[in-house]
This record gives C-alpha cells, sequence and structure tokens, in this order.
C-alpha cells in the first residue's frame, strides 16, 4: 500500500500499473492511470487498519485546484507469482473535499501545525 501511495506521488504510472492484479492489468494502461490522477498533488497517507493479511483500509490525502481532498478506502489484495497485487477496493463515505484547520496537527504524522507543513504544498 505505502509503495502504491508514493508511486502517485512521483507520477510512476509504470509501477502502479505493475500492482494492480493480472486480472486488472488487462483493462488499465499507464496513460489512463496518468489521466486519472492528473492535478492531484498527492502529501499524506495513513493506514487505518489491517484487519486481515489481504485488506488495508487507509485514508490518501491530496490536493487539486489548492484544495485538500481523501481517499478512504479498504483495500483489497491478492498475491500472485509471489507479490501482493491491488485487485479492487471499497470507498467510504467521506471520500472528497475536507476542510481542514490550518492550525491542527499534520495529518502527515509531523509534529507541526498542518499551515506549516503540507498545507504550503497546495499554493
Amino acid at each position: 500500500m505505502r509503495s502504491r501511495f508514493s508511486a502517485y506521488a512521483t507520477a510512476n504510472f509504470d509501477y502502479i500499473l505493475k500492482t494492480y492484479s493480472k486480472d486488472k492489468q488487462q483493462s488499465l494502461s499507464t496513460d489512463a492511470l496518468k489521466s486519472s490522477a492528473e492535478g492531484a498533488t498527492w502529501f499524506a497517507l495513513q493506514i487505518n487498519a489491517t484487519p486481515s493479511e489481504d485488506t488495508v483500509e487507509f485514508t490518501a490525502y491530496y490536493f487539486e485546484n489548492k484544495a485538500m481532498y481523501q481517499l478512504h478506502e479498504s483495500s483489497r489484495f491478492i498475491k500472485e507469482d509471489g507479490a501482493w497485487r491491488y485487485h479492487d477496493g471499497e470507498l467510504f463515505d467521506d471520500c472528497g473535499k475536507v476542510k481542514y484547520g490550518r492550525n491542527l496537527p499534520c495529518v502527515c504524522g509531523s509534529t507541526k501545525k498542518f499551515k506549516q507543513c503540507c498545507a504550503t504544498k497546495a499554493r
């Protein structure tokens, strides 16, 4: 999960495509992944729970048009050729635009206030 987030944050769409299950890779392309992520600046990931070996619940944060958004998902992975690959996921109802106080602790987990940390990436 963390490596997929890092790949989105660094726009490494070849890697993202490789981390999908073989079944899902057939209907995707690096161009489609790049297009779907266009304009988003991913900046923080929180792993909320790992209820089973193949499931990860996470919240990822990103900026788009200077607004903050969150993606809250429970992802399911399958093991193929000795590697875990993303297969599918369920989105939670709190996905979307987030209003977050500038003086609150940063969502990235640093000890800084949001305005002094990740909020600077929205500029």
